[in-house]
């Protein structure tokens, strides 16, 4: 069987009891973790998630790692401190963490993308200002 990358993958190979799918939610997960060096292993990371019994808590594991690719730590030097996801499990990171709001940043405008037409028209510098620093460029330039 092939998933949704077209990486071969099978069931967990642990024993499943109880009525809940142990795999349940692994897939998001995968897709959630960030593309790199360390995103290796998936049939390890999938057997360990079942193990660990991480279908139970899918949700908080997918929200607390969206979070974490927020943090300056998975950011800096292009996601070099980013763990392999075994070692996320493994460690089991998501526990005692508190879901927060995840503030994406706005897009910045620039001031003038604020002003109506009017106003942009009176913000722009006239013709003859823009003469003049033109000007000053060719003397600088020279």
């Amino acid at each position: 069987m092939t998933d949704l990358f077209g990486d071969t993958i099978t069931s967990p190979t642990v024993a499943c009891h109880g009525l809940i799918n142990k795999s349940h939610g692994f897939v998001e997960f995968w897709q959630t973790w960030p593309i790199g060096p360390r995103k290796v292993a998936k049939q390890q990371v999938l057997n360990k998630w079942a193990t660990l019994d991480c279908a139970s808590d899918a949700t908080l594991i997918r929200l607390h790692v969206e979070w974490l690719k927020t943090q300056d730590d998975w950011l800096r030097d292009s996601g070099r401190f980013i763990c392999a996801p075994l070692v996320y499990l493994n460690q089991q990171r998501w526990i005692d963490w508190e879901p927060i709001e995840i503030k994406v940043k706005p897009e910045r405008h620039s001031e003038l993308d604020k002003l109506d037409n009017d106003a942009k028209q009176r913000a722009m510098p006239s013709l003859e200002t823009l003469a003049k620093i033109a000007q000053l460029r060719q003397r600088t330039a020279a």
